[in-house]
């Protein structure tokens, strides 16, 4: 199989005909190298594509203890999901006002969460052309956690929105990295060709790039 052009590295903003790959050189990964040699494993043309990598910063949310089974938000919280910061049931939310309609009457506390799984996005078009080289026409973001929680992994990922696709190993961090890539750059190849956007076609193909990497012994992880 001809190998398919890849983004090259540089940085973000820099000029350029090609595609292009700009990496956040603070994360606890070596992302370039994974990347890269997952990047030689996509079938497809990558002409006019830019992958951006970030890191997940840290998020401020808000949680309100509540057993009032009448009250009006959703009991989306409990003890495990908020990391023993809570005691029982409550609310979480992003926005503190938006806990102002609780009928429990608990305390409104801060929380701060990390995540610890990568997340991307998919662009058909370009968000914010000044900071890509000309020529590009897709984007890829991904967002990389700056840490990974202690026996998170080896762990089964699955998409709320790709369920049928059934869950997907991930043993390292790096696998998430390769993982989330496949996945987004399979969009990318659904906008190119016209195709309907389909998360759950999007997740197998992300799980075959992650285990044809591994299955090679995750090129470029080891090197």
């Amino acid at each position: 199989m001809a190998r398919a052009p890849r983004p090259s590295i540089g940085s973000a903003g820099r000029s350029s005909a090609g595609p292009h790959l700009s990496v956040v050189h603070t994360l606890p990964v070596d992302v370039d190298r994974v990347v890269e040699a997952a990047l030689d494993m996509i079938p497809f043309d990558l002409t006019g594509v830019a992958i951006n990598v970030k890191r997940h910063g840290v998020k401020r949310v808000w949680f309100t203890q509540c057993w009032r089974p009448d009250c009006p938000l959703r009991h989306n919280a409990d003890e495990s999901y908020v990391e023993g910061a809570a005691v029982g049931p409550g609310h979480l939310y992003r926005r503190k006002r938006d806990l102002e309609l609780c009928r429990g009457g608990s305390r409104i506390v801060p929380l701060d969460r990390t995540r610890y799984w990568v997340s991307g996005r998919a662009y058909d078009g370009v968000p914010f052309p000044k900071s890509l080289p000309v020529g590009t026409r897709y984007l890829v973001t991904l967002k990389v956690p700056q840490v990974v929680a202690e026996g998170q992994l080896p762990a089964e990922r699955t998409y709320h929105r790709a369920k049928t696709a059934g869950p997907t190993i991930i043993a390292l961090p790096e696998d998430d990295i390769v993982f989330v890539l496949g996945h987004e750059l399979r969009h990318i190849q659904q906008f190119r060709d016209g195709l309907p956007r389909s998360e759950v076609d999007a997740e197998l193909a992300g799980r075959d790039l992650l285990y044809r990497w591994v299955d090679a012994e995750r090129p470029g992880l080891w090197t």
